[in-house]
């Protein structure tokens, strides 16, 4: 046998020899009212959904780690109704292993909670809470759905995909597709390599200036017939269009638009760079 064989059949025999490692992690937080929760998640994916209950159910789930000082490390402190949640590796253990590794933080919350929740590399998923929401990733998906107050969604490497949100929303990414439904009252979205897709449903309202930008992508923004707004649309190198009738008291061209709906009153400004603007009704 030769050596590259030999060592072959001994890295074979190592993974089948030693089973992967699997551990878990549990915490119970009693609260009353609305929790501040925040969640560092190191590389975790992170998933957040409601119970009726007055208290926070934390659970770590770990494939290929063990739960330690010396592998995966998971710090939990509670001040009234704030609870803070850490997961981290000793930058130390980021060695040669072998088999699949995973990380899934999960947590059970009161519907009424604002959470702050990041990772670094992996998923994050909220679903059916009130409250104040700040959510990132670096390197991967966020999928949020109802979800009503404020809401603050950021990946660098991913796709955004909010549905039934309500309320003002801010969702930036590098590098992904951003796809969101709701009734809002302030919007920003933006990405720098991605398209946009947002349907805007009835009852929403200008409270503020909204905007809609992407560097290298489409826009498709669907409009409920009532809404009150001025249009300010324009794109570099794509075109724009108009899938329903305007005001126009400005500009009128193939890349530019410039018109009201309705009664007019704050912006909706449309931006994109290197691809077209699509304005559709719902």
């Amino acid at each position: 046998m030769s050596y590259r064989h030999a060592f072959i059949a001994i890295l074979v025999a190592l993974v089948v020899a030693v089973p992967a490692a699997a551990d878990e992690w549990e915490k119970r937080f009693t609260v009353t009212g609305a929790p501040e929760i925040r969640v560092q998640g190191g590389d975790a994916h992170i998933r957040v959904a409601p119970w009726d209950r007055g208290e926070v159910h934390a659970r770590v789930l770990t494939e290929g780690w063990r739960i330690s000082d010396d592998e995966v490390r998971i710090t939990a402190q509670q001040s009234g109704n704030s609870i803070t949640i850490e997961v981290r590796i000793p930058r130390t253990n980021w060695g040669f292993r072998m088999g699949h590794r995973s990380i899934h933080v999960e947590l059970m919350v009161p519907r009424h909670t604002d959470l702050t929740a990041y990772t670094s590399d992996g998923d994050v998923a909220v679903s059916s809470l009130h409250g104040k929401f700040d959510l990132r990733t670096s390197d991967g998906r966020l999928t949020v759905r109802e979800l009503q107050g404020e809401i603050r969604l950021r990946t660098s490497d991913g796709d955004i995909e909010g549905t039934a949100l309500e309320g003002r929303l801010e969702a930036i990414g590098s590098d992904g597709n951003i796809r969101i439904r709701g009734r809002f009252d302030a919007l920003t979205i933006r990405t720098s390599d991605g398209n946009i897709e947002a349907d805007v449903l009835p009852g929403s309202k200008l409270a503020a200036t909204w905007s809609l930008k992407t560097s290298d992508g489409n826009m498709i923004l669907r409009l409920p017939p009532e809404l009150d707004a001025e249009l300010d649309a324009h794109v570099s190198d794509g075109r724009i269009h108009l899938g329903f009738p305007v005001t126009v008291h400005g500009e009128l061209s193939r890349t530019r638009l410039l018109a009201k709906l309705n009664a007019g009153g704050l912006a909706i400004q449309l931006r994109s760079s290197d691809g077209s603007i699509h304005l559709e009704r719902l």
